[in-house]
This record gives structure tokens, sequence and C-alpha cells, in this order.
């Protein structure tokens, strides 16, 4: 006898490898259920296709209106017709959610949940301390200020994000460029003609400061291949991560994932040995999008918190610029006296100045890796939140936390996925499958 409950899962969304539907699958292949005990045909199964697996499995089904023989004809329609009922019942809910949101879009109104930084839970209104925040964050920037000062800044003023959470660079430049701080309604990635929001900075401030950001010559962060968030989390079956690349159809190329091998053999020149993995873009990120969302769900209803890592190295980091700054002070004073050796000194200075610069950078590095781990560890407690929130139905829990995780950055997402799980890409090939057939997620184990 076992539980079978699969009350994460949305009755919209398919049952896969994770779920315990598939587990109770594997358990009637196996010989080790023979009835399927369920409150009704319509709990039971989420589609005909499920119906479908039990039907061909030949597994006695009760409810508590009695047993359903599904190797009878009679038997066969009858539970065919409940859950042709359910999933009616499924797709009729998915529309009016869908005309609601789209009934909101009209009135100019945004949703009210995740909360973004700068605005109330409505969205629409500027919370008081933040926007300010926000404002002096344009001025900074328009000012020739960089982005990794304005995060320091922000953390070191204990401003936490909407989640509660220290900054990060790529965080503080997506809340600049954030539409609705100028009053822009987005829904779906398509501006409306309607907004009710009440812009924080004019429409003028914000181009100014989008254009800013967007000049490559500010780039902090690397290449722009930051934006393919799956680039270096997931690794060819020979190894070696896989990397941004352009897969080439008929002349049209698209987003890609390639094995740095390949990436290096066609820069190079090199040959290569062995087969080794491409995949486009589009054909892994939806999936990965849904594994996480599982992986962070389950570890939610198991009640599993990520833990955040000590911070040992920012204490070593911020030790460590504080000695060069007080050796850099006293060097200074003695340069003033009377009788100093001021060419020593102006040189000892001068290369005070450079360890200062280093001991910053590997600061700002220290503290972008405990945001990082802050955010996983926050992210798990948002998830938690969301299922825990009652009255709300299945599909409105997916929902929030689908736009939870959209309102990430890719940085972010980066690290989630790390922190959840081993991605694993075979070679293609004749008869090896496209898109997700060729992937192999693996639920990283619990410490």
């Amino acid at each position: 006898m076992g539980d079978y409950a699969d009350d994460a899962t949305s009755a919209s969304s398919e049952r896969g490898s994770g779920t315990r539907w598939n587990a109770l699958l594997g358990d009637i292949k196996a010989g080790k259920v023979q009835v399927v005990v369920g409150v009704d045909v319509d709990r039971l199964v989420r589609s005909i296709q499920d119906l479908a697996k039990l039907i061909e499995l030949g597994v006695r089904v009760v409810t508590v209106d009695g047993e359903i023989d599904l190797t009878t004809a009679d038997g066969e329609f009858r539970a065919t017709m409940l859950a042709a009922i359910a999933r009616f019942e499924v797709r009729r809910k998915t529309e009016r959610q869908r005309r609601a949101s789209e009934q909101r879009a009209a009135k100019g109104q945004p949703h009210g949940r995740p909360r973004v930084f700068g605005y109330e839970i409505d969205g629409i209104t500027p919370h008081s301390i933040e926007a300010d925040l926000l404002r002096e964050g344009y001025s900074h920037v328009l000012r020739g200020g960089t982005i990794r000062s304005l995060t320091r800044a922000w953390n070191e003023a204990r401003v936490t994000t909407a989640r509660g959470n220290a900054w990060t660079g790529t965080e503080v430049r997506r809340a600049l460029l954030r539409e609705r701080n100028a009053g822009i309604l987005v829904v779906r990635g398509e501006r409306q003609p309607e907004s009710q929001i009440v812009p924080i900075v004019d429409m003028e401030t914000w181009e100014a400061v989008g254009a800013l950001l967007s000049d490559r010559t500010r780039a902090q962060h690397g290449p722009a291949s930051g934006e393919r968030w799956l680039s270096g989390v997931m690794a060819c079956t020979c190894g070696a991560p896989m990397l941004v690349g352009t897969s080439w159809s008929g002349g049209i190329g698209s987003p890609a994932y390639a094995c740095r091998v390949l990436r290096l053999a066609a820069k190079t020149g090199a040959k290569r040995e062995g087969r080794h993995a491409q995949i486009v873009a589009s054909a892994v990120e939806e999936g990965i999008v849904l594994e996480v969302m599982a992986a962070l769900i389950a570890d939610a209803l198991r009640g599993e918190v990520d833990s955040t890592p000590e911070a040992a190295d920012v204490i070593k980091a911020r030790a460590e610029l504080s000695r060069i700054e007080d050796e850099r002070r006293a060097a200074q004073d003695l340069y003033l006296l009377p009788g100093a050796d001021r060419v020593h000194l102006a040189s000892r200075i001068a290369t005070l100045a450079k360890e200062h610069e280093v001991a910053d950078a590997e600061l700002s590095e220290a503290l972008s890796r405990r945001s990082a781990a802050d955010v996983v560890s926050a992210l798990q407690d948002a998830v938690r939140d969301i299922l825990l929130d009652a009255p709300a139905d299945d599909e409105a829990r997916g929902s929030a936390i689908r736009d939870t995780w959209d309102a990430l950055p890719a940085d972010t997402r980066r690290e989630v996925v790390r922190a959840k799980l081993d991605i694993t890409v075979a070679p293609g090939g004749k008869g090896s499958g496209h898109g997700m057939r060729r992937v192999t997620v693996t639920p990283k184990a619990r410490h």
C-alpha cells in the first residue's frame, strides 16, 4: 500500500518523470500495485492520455462511488467521460484567468505579485522610501556613477531588494531598466497603450539611463552571452561545459548552446575527437524552467532550506581592504611630516592604491557570491510562501511561482539552476531525438 499524491502538480501541468503519478505507473508495471484507489476518476487522472495508460496496464480502479471496470466498454466509456469533463474544467479555469489578466491590462493595471522594488504590492503606487532610492540611482548613473558603486552603496546602507536580499550589480541594473519606473505597463513583453502606474521618474530620465546602461563600453559582467542563462550550467556528455553559440539551418541562425570543444574547434580549426553536443536554446530553456520549478516545489513541500554559505570570504576581504586603507592613511600622514622620505612614501602610496583597487574588486566578488546564495534561499522561501498562501488554487500558485521566476535576472537564474540541478546534454544525430529528449536532468542531492 502506498500514497501517490501529486498535490504540487497543477491540473494543467504534465506529470513527468519526477511526479508521484509516474512512480505509480512504474509500480503498476512492476506488479507492486493491483488496485488504485482515488476520490474520483476526475481527481485520479488529469487527461484522456492518463486514463489510457491505466486502461493499457489493466489495473483495477476504485473510487468513493465504487469500482470502475476499465476492461469493459461501459466502464471505459464512463471513465473517459469523467476525464474529459475534468479536462474541460481545467481549460475553462485557465481561460478565465487569462481573460482576467487581459481585462487588468486593458484597464492599465499590472499584476500585484510579486512586488517589485520601488512600488507597493498593487504595482501602481510608488513605495515612499524605495522610489526615492531609485531616483537617486538614476541621478547617480547620469552623473557618471557606476552600477558597482551604486550596488555597494545600497548594500552598505542595508537597502534590500523587494524580497529582502542583498543587491547584486545585475539586479541593480535590472531595477533601473524596469519600464514600470517610467509608468509603462508591459504585459507578456508588449507595452500597453493604457497604464495606471504612477511613474517614479520621467520618460526622458528613464530613456537616458537606459541608453547609458546599454552602452557596451560600460559592461562589467562579461560577454553578452550572459543573457542565455544556461551558458556554463549545462554539460556535454564529454564533461565539457555547454556555452552560448549559434545553430545554423537553411542559412538562418538561432541562439544555441554548444559544447566548449565544438566552440574551440570552430575558432581554432583544431581537430576534435568524439561526438559533442549542440542544442537550440528554445528547445531546452522552457524544459529546464519546468524542471527547476518542480525542484523548488518539491523542496518546499519537504520543508528543505538551502543553506547560505558562511561569510568568511566577505570578512576576509573587508579586513584586507581595511588594512590597506589604514596603511595608506599612515603613509599619507608621514608624507606631510618635515624631513620625510617623500620619494619612497609616494611610491608606497601608489602601490597601496593599486592594492586597494584589487582588494575592492575581491570584496565586490565576495558580496556578489553571497548575494547569489541569498537569492537562492529567498526564492525557496518565496515558493514555500506561495504554496501555503490559502485560498489560492493550484493554477494560481503555479502562475505566481512562474511570475517569480520570470522576474529573475539571467545571472540569478543561472545560480538557482546550479544549486538545484545537474544537466547533461547528449550529442544529436539520427534517432537521438529532439529538444529535451537529449537532456538528462538530475535534482541535486540535499545535504
